[in-house]
Order: C-alpha cells, then structure tokens, then sequence
C-alpha cells in the first residue's frame, strides 16, 4: 500500500491560501472604498430672492398684501441650526453652520457631504443666530467667518446680541418715507420646516428654496412705522413672518446647465406669454422639454421632434421653469417669467 506523505502538501497548501489572501483583500478593499465612495452624498442649499413672484431687485417698488408700496436697499439676515430631513423622516444636524445672507446675492451654500443620506425630504433651520453665539464678541470670529463683523453692522452689542434680519428700505405715496426693521433677541430664534424634495444631480443633491420679501411685510402697515429696532413691535412681526410666509420651495434645480454648449437663447423673458427657444449643438440632440409651474405641477410636455426651435405659449401669468432634456439626461432648467 502506497503511503501519501501529508506533511510536503501542508506548506505548498499554506503558502497558496496566503497567495489567495494577497489577492482577494486588495480586491475587499477597493471593492469597500469603491462601496464608501458612492455613499458619499453632497447636499447643497439654494435661496432664490424674490418680490412676489418675480426676481427681487434693491429699490424695485412692490406692494405688501395690504397694498402699501415698498421697496428694500438693505437685505440682511442670518440662516443657522440647519438641520437636513432624509430616508424616510431621517434627521441629520448640520454642526456649526452659519449662513450670512445678502439680499444682492443668491444663496448657493455646500451644507457638507455625508454617509448616511441618499434621499433629501426637506430641511429646517432658524433665521438669526442661536445662543450662546448670539451674546458673542463677533471679533472672537476669524475675518470671513459668517458672524465676524459687517458692514453695514450686523450686531448690537454682546447683551442684545445679533441682528437676526436687517431689512431696510422706502414705503408710502411716492415712497418718500423710510423705514427699518431689525428684529433680535434669543426668545425670537424661531425654527421652520420645509418638506422638499431635493434635486439629485450625480452625487449631490440641492435643496432649493424661493424666499418672497414681499411676504415679510404681510399684515404689517407700513404707514409710518419708523424705525424698530427691537424685539415686541412690527420687528418681531416681521421675523415671524419668516418664520411663516416668506420661504417655499423652489421648483428652481440645481442641474448641469449646458446652456453655452446648447447656445441657448430664450426670447422675449419676461413674456406676454409667448416665448421663443432656440438651441444647437452637435454633441446634445434636445429630444423632448418641460415645463413646470412655481408649485412643482408639469403643465406642459413637449416633443421637439428634432426641430432647433421651439414655440411656447403660456396663457396664466407667474413664474415658470423650461427644462431641456436628451433622452434621460436633463441638459438645463430656465426661469420664463410671464407678466
């Protein structure tokens, strides 16, 4: 009977699981970043300024719902306690996160990116700054920091701590009369919620908000309120009425705009209610458009039918977005404003 020797396959058998280790693990580990990498989400959150429902612009006169003309040549505020909604009621605090908002410049802030989130519902946050920041020395904070000095001011010393909302501006018959409202103070740090589906574009998400200034000033009378530099009086009504009106969301997306590469042009915006498109690139084919109202509602599918040129008309007037798509691929997102 032939003997079989054990012991002289025992080493080549070791030395060939040690081989197969050496290369399945470098494989693991790509395979785990590769997984990590992907789960990476970055969100990002939009505020686009408005007057009602078209674009705000400094010192363009408009009306609050009590009909009293207005207009603004300061608009400052703070946005902090950000917190974002996901997954399925998922909520996650975005630490330290001040945002300084200047009237004159849209809101694009990179909130951070993150593990856990994939699916963006909505966020919260607080217009003013949280305590115990609110009652800090803003010289503490590092030039360019959110809550280092402004000019204009932006704080009224330690005790009183932040404006939360500098709002300032002309009101009445020929808006010959001026007014300021600063509204403050740690008991007015008021929390809002806004359930929004974010715009996933790769691996980023937006979440995108129209703020109306026009909203700001509901139910207050504007008829000599002076100024209020406070917390109890049409200051505080203001701030509340950021916390209730002013902000909505946005059918505004945060897209891949190929609108040079398209050599794009929509004309006449603002309309009447027709509107002309023009496009042309040959490395896009603009194979269907859409377009949305303010409230997220699809009122128009269209097939371009491999025409260059589209013909719109849109008979209600308000705030419209056209979306250009190849295929599945959205190529850009266009504000039509029909007066």
């Amino acid at each position: 009977m032939k003997t079989i020797n054990k012991s002289k396959n025992i080493p080549n058998f070791k030395a060939e699981l040690n081989n197969m280790k050496k290369r399945i693990l470098p494989l693991i580990l790509l395979m785990c970043f590769a997984i990590f990498a992907q789960a990476q989400t970055e969100v990002n959150f939009r505020i686009y300024h408005m007057l009602g429902s078209s674009p705000f612009a400094m010192n363009q006169t408009a009306q609050n719902n009590l009909g009293q003309d207005f207009n603004v040549d300061q608009l400052f505020y703070f946005v902090s306690g950000i917190t974002i909604i996901h997954d399925g009621g998922m909520q996650t605090p975005v630490v330290d996160k001040y945002i300084f908002v200047d009237g004159n410049t849209p809101v694009i802030e990179n909130l951070g990116t993150f593990a856990n989130i994939t699916s963006v519902e909505g966020i919260k946050f607080h217009v003013g700054v949280d305590s115990p920041n609110n009652n800090t020395d803003p010289t503490t904070f590092p030039a360019g920091h959110p809550l280092a000095p402004k000019s204009p001011a932006m704080n009224w010393g330690w005790s009183s701590g932040y404006r939360f909302i500098r709002m300032q501006g002309n009101e009445g018959a020929g808006l010959n009369n001026t007014y300021q409202l600063h509204p403050l103070w740690n008991r007015n740090y008021f929390e809002q919620t806004h359930m929004t589906a974010g715009f996933t574009n790769g691996n980023s998400v937006d979440i995108a908000l129209n703020a109306d200034y026009t909203q700001a000033l509901k139910d207050i009378n504007m008829s000599g309120v002076g100024s209020k530099h406070g917390v109890d009086q049409q200051d505080l009504d203001m701030l509340k009425n950021f916390r209730d009106f002013v902000f909505t969301p946005s059918m505004t997306l945060a897209v891949n705009d190929f609108s040079q590469e398209l050599n794009l042009n929509i004309y006449p915006n603002p309309s009447n209610g027709q509107v002309n498109v023009q496009f042309e690139n040959d490395d896009y084919t603009v194979t269907s458009a859409k377009l949305i109202n303010i409230s997220g509602q699809t009122v128009q599918n269209i097939e371009t039918n491999n025409l260059n040129t589209l013909s719109i008309q849109l008979e209600t007037k308000g705030i419209y977005f056209l979306q250009l798509f190849d295929g599945d691929q959205q190529l850009t997102n266009k504000k039509l404003i029909i007066q």
